[in-house]
């Protein structure tokens, strides 16, 4: 449902490529005032509301049951299971359902949305109108329970080969609790209900014939998000980009760059709310755990997100068969930095760029996409967490 510039983070555009539900925003929201029992119990109902669905999904081209599997040494072995189901008893309803579970905890998510088309373009051509809603929740992070609602009502629209463009209004409200003992100060700042609307503006390119991993061609993603109402610490301009390039460079040698870069802009004096900061340089560089290469908090090891990241990458891919297995050898460099309003001894929010290289195994299965990596990381702080080896595996039916 989500296209995400960096794990579990702030980047999602809906509507997008070839899923009808992204967005962009912040990691998943919890209700303060709502236990973890209540919502486990919803999600449960949900699983089993949307299971004969899923079941008679799989032969309707219309819908789609997706799952991933992935591991990280910070959150561990997590699985999810999506359901995604198009033109849902009229045309232009899609609903949309994820349910994730993992060794820390559970989470899930429900979406829908209507869109129509719009006769008289009002730029471009097939433009679309749409209307969505999604509710989340999870309760997996060890130091918080997050809940978000959002409400949007939008436009996109092909206005040039290749390239969509999409203008929201949105509406959002997050909900933080239950608060480990051993949280940052500065977290503490955050907790409780948060209200933000305002517009966001996305362009994204992509001339690729294909989503394989060594199609050639480019991408590139941009987006504004500016609230106008809201909480002081959700008062900002969210800016982020992604351009990727992929080129054949001898024989069936494949070369991929990527580079990426964002930045809240805020008063240097004003706080900006954790759920709005960035803990990963759009998963860069590999090597490092979510959140484990950026600002923290000394005194009580806590990873606190920045507002400015830029990252960069250089793979060269290269096939071992003609089944499309590919072996890949990268350099990875990207920072995360700047914690406004946050200031003290024990608080490290400088920018410090960090590296990694390694090997990447991808494997395209009958049921989706293997893909393993092993990195090494070349300038690590003593206080960044480490994951040299993880591995994702995504499959749809």
């Amino acid at each position: 449902m989500r296209l995400m510039f960096y794990p579990e983070a702030n980047v999602k555009l809906r509507g997008w490529g070839d899923k009808k539900i992204m967005t962009i925003s912040s990691k998943t929201k919890q209700h303060g005032a709502r236990t973890w029992a209540m919502r486990s119990a919803c999600f449960a109902a949900m699983g089993a509301l949307v299971s004969p669905i899923a079941a008679s999904a799989q032969d309707n081209p219309q819908g789609a049951l997706s799952f991933g599997l992935s591991h990280s040494s910070f959150y561990g072995t997590r699985g999810s299971v999506d359901l995604t189901i198009e033109d849902l008893w009229l045309d232009g309803l899609s609903l949309s359902a994820r349910l994730q579970s993992g060794e820390l905890g559970q989470g899930g998510s429900l979406a829908v949305e209507y869109d129509w088309d719009i006769e008289q373009p009002v730029f471009g051509f097939d433009t679309q109108a749409f209307v969505a809603f999604e509710a989340s929740g999870q309760d997996w992070d060890p130091l918080y329970s997050l809940a978000e609602y959002e409400l949007v009502l939008g436009l996109r629209s092909t206005v040039a080969p290749n390239l969509v463009a999409g203008v929201e209004l949105v509406w959002n409200e997050t909900n933080l609790s239950d608060f480990d003992g051993s949280v940052s100060p500065v977290f503490l700042n955050d907790q409780g209900s948060s209200t933000s609307a305002g517009f966001r503006f996305g362009l994204e390119y992509d001339n690729r014939e294909s989503d394989r991993l060594i199609a050639p061609g480019t991408t590139g993603i941009f987006e504004i998000y500016a609230p106008v109402l809201g909480d002081d610490d959700r008062n900002f301009v969210r800016i982020d980009g992604r351009l990727g390039y992929t080129v054949p460079v001898y024989n069936s040698v494949t070369l991929k760059v990527a580079a990426a870069a964002g930045v809240v802009v805020a008063d240097d004096t004003d706080m900006v709310n954790l759920l709005d900061r960035t803990f990963t340089a759009q998963g860069f560089p590999r090597g490092f755990d979510y959140g484990g290469a950026g600002p923290r908090d000394t005194s009580t090891n806590t990873v606190l997100g920045g507002t400015q990241y830029v990252a960069g990458s250089v793979e060269l891919l290269v096939p071992i068969n003609d089944r499309d297995w590919t072996i890949g050898s990268f350099y990875d460099i990207g920072g995360v930095w700047d914690v406004p309003g946050v200031s003290g001894a024990n608080i490290l929010e400088d920018r410090y760029d960090r590296s990694s290289y390694g090997l990447s195994l991808n494997v395209p299965t009958g049921i989706g996409d293997l893909r393993i990596s092993y990195a090494q990381p070349d300038n690590a702080l003593a206080t960044d967490e480490l994951n040299e080896l993880s591995f994702s595996l995504n499959g749809q039916f």
